[in-house]
């Protein structure tokens, strides 16, 4: 006796084959292949700079070892930077910039870069420097928190560190593990 075989899909609708454990392997292969980075920088995209103002920037040994860590601030303001000199793995670290103003006056706006070694590796982040008179260095916190809830730079900045070999293999599963959905997706409606 001879039984087709769409009488033998329908018996098993949600049977686990290799399309499905391959799209499953494709998957995993695309979540943890999407880390390139040691660590990650967070920073204010804009600080309100007064007399002297301070800002804090965090930073995140994502690696299994201590790290060592060198912090640079570049602006043409009078900066002092305040770090630890190692990161423990898998720790956060505060660093505390401290500028002072004595050249700039209200409403000018100034591009500076924090420089950040980690390792060996570095990485850089653009801060926009305001100038206002009064001092406002609560206003300045609640702007940067704020700032940093809505943005999706981080992901942006991680995306962009990958190098090319990276971007391409990265971007090579994204659609191989797209089209597998798809099919899975046809196949289960098909068998239905």
């Amino acid at each position: 006796m001879i039984l087709s075989y769409a009488n033998s899909i329908s018996k098993k609708i949600f049977s686990i084959d290799k399309d499905y454990l391959m799209v499953l392997t494709i998957f995993i292969l695309v979540l943890f292949s999407s880390k390139a980075m040691a660590f990650s920088v967070t920073a204010p995209e804009q600080v309100i700079v007064s007399d002297t103002s301070s800002f804090y920037v965090d930073i995140f040994n994502d690696s299994d070892k201590p790290l060592d860590l060198t912090v640079n601030f570049y602006s043409p303001l009078k900066s002092e930077v305040v770090a630890p000199k190692i990161i423990a793995p898998k720790a956060k670290a505060t660093v505390k910039i401290t500028l002072t103003n004595t050249k700039y006056n209200s409403s000018k706006l100034i591009n500076s870069t924090v420089e950040v070694n980690l390792g060996g590796v570095v990485q850089k982040k653009e801060i926009e420097l305001k100038f206002q008179e009064k001092s406002t260095d609560m206003l300045n916190g609640v702007g940067a928190f704020i700032g940093g809830i809505f943005t999706f730079g981080p992901i942006v900045e991680e995306i962009s560190k990958f190098s090319l070999f990276e971007q391409i293999v990265f971007w090579f599963l994204v659609i191989i593990a797209v089209i597998l959905v798809i099919a899975f997706v046809a196949r289960v409606k098909n068998r239905v």
